[in-house]
């Protein structure tokens, strides 16, 4: 059988029989704005490098070999040593290629601007690292650090299949995707760990879920004297995580001040680091956002109200009878825990939202087989509920702080209306 050569077939293809000087033009003008979207977003990495030069416990180049031994180890490293190699040869093959070379050299350089902009991403050395559980309460911390630290990057090391992904919005995944370096051989986490925590100039160590790994993580800060540039972060509302770790988690905190979710991003002010560029600091995009996010929150407290109302109707018309009298007993409780007390403001809502979650799923997860109806109504409560987290997860850091002056100016407006 006779064999065909592809190659002379395509040195003879005339490329001007498919592609127009219009379509030519076209493909340039695409081909440019792509371009000039990825110089802007390299000149931006570039702020961040320099940001990050200028603040560090170690050599800036040091950190950064390191960072690319780590980043190597992780799901996102393979993934882009493959894209970069298949964008190299790519790119490659349209120069030697016959194709015209006003096509072929501005898909090249686009190829290679995109690769270098995430390249530039995953090896920019980190100045902050997140510690803590892998759980989706750590993931929106991580969030609000990103949001409210920029142009300096924030580092973690969680499991991504325990962190409940579907409780968090698609911002703080994508934060959560570019800043994990979780090892793919997880029997090196502690080496990686400590490596980190000698290099970075600061620390957050989340404690609102103590495990044995995490108060590993704080005896050793403890240890090293490095207490002053770590922020410890709980929560009085939150869960302890195991029961029996309890008593070692209050032994270890009793002498260490902690600060609340919220109020994280301001610590880091009064330990030296301050980011003018942050959302929460940017006098442009701070106003709009927050109206935008006032809007989205007080469109979901109103659907939380109804399915709130849903509930209580629902209950109402369940004849519980003298057969389940806890059932009745659980129902009224959690139905007086989601109304709250009177005078309860946006702010008191959002600060017990992670309690009220977890109590509507844990009488769903007790009760679910009993009444359909009622356990129905009390998944939507879970859901808006849910809906209203992300809501406020949408927010800059600061959102909440600034509402809660809000608040409080009209209730002293109210005050001074009712006195006079």
């Amino acid at each position: 059988m006779k064999s065909t050569k592809v190659w002379p077939l395509f040195t003879s293809f005339d490329h001007r029989d498919v592609m127009s000087p219009l379509n030519q033009a076209l493909l340039l003008v695409c081909l440019s704005l792509i371009t000039a979207r990825s110089g802007l977003s390299i000149l931006w990495m570039a702020r961040r490098w320099t940001a990050s030069k200028a603040i560090g416990a170690s050599s800036f180049w040091c950190r950064t070999r390191q960072m690319v031994s780590w980043t190597l180890a992780t799901s996102r490293g393979r993934l882009l040593v493959y894209s970069t190699t298949i964008a190299v040869v790519a790119a490659g093959f349209l120069l030697v290629s016959p194709a015209p070379k006003q096509i072929s050299i501005p898909l090249a350089a686009v190829g290679v601007l995109l690769m270098g902009q995430n390249l530039a991403g995953a090896l920019l050395p980190p100045t902050v690292l997140l510690l803590g559980s892998s759980n989706w309460e750590t993931i929106r911390l991580l969030g609000r650090l990103h949001r409210g630290l920029y142009p300096y990057r924030v580092v973690c090391l969680l499991e991504p299949e325990a962190c409940q992904s579907g409780r968090i919005n698609s911002l703080y995944n994508s934060h959560f995707w570019a800043s994990n370096l979780r090892q793919l051989n997880t029997d090196q986490w502690r080496d990686v760990v400590f490596s980190i925590m000698d290099t970075v100039p600061y620390l957050v160590v989340d404690t609102r879920t103590w495990t044995d790994f995490v108060e590993e993580e704080v005896q050793r800060i403890l240890q090293s004297d490095m207490s002053k540039q770590t922020v410890f972060v709980d929560d009085s509302n939150g869960e302890n995580g195991d029961c029996q770790n309890v008593a070692s988690r209050a032994a270890v905190l009793s002498e260490l001040a902690s600060v609340g979710p919220t109020d994280v991003v301001r610590s880091f002010k009064d330990i030296g680091l301050y980011s003018p560029v942050a959302p929460l600091n940017n006098p442009v995009t701070g106003p709009m956002e927050y109206n935008r996010t006032s809007r989205l929150v007080t469109q979901q407290f109103k659907r939380v109200h109804s399915s709130i109302e849903r509930y209580r109707r629902s209950l109402f018309a369940v004849d519980f009878g003298i057969e389940n009298p806890e059932l009745a007993i659980d129902a009224k409780t959690l139905l007086e825990l989601l109304n709250g007390q009177p005078g309860d403001n946006a702010v008191t809502v959002y600060h017990t939202l992670r309690r009220d979650i977890s109590a509507v799923e844990t009488f769903i997860d007790r009760w679910g087989h009993s009444v359909k109806g009622l356990t129905a109504s009390a998944a939507s409560i879970r859901k808006e509920l849910c809906g209203l987290q992300l809501a406020f997860d949408q927010a800059y850091p600061g959102f909440v702080e600034e509402m809660t002056e809000l608040l409080d100016g009209h209730q002293d407006e109210s005050d001074a209306r009712s006195t006079s």
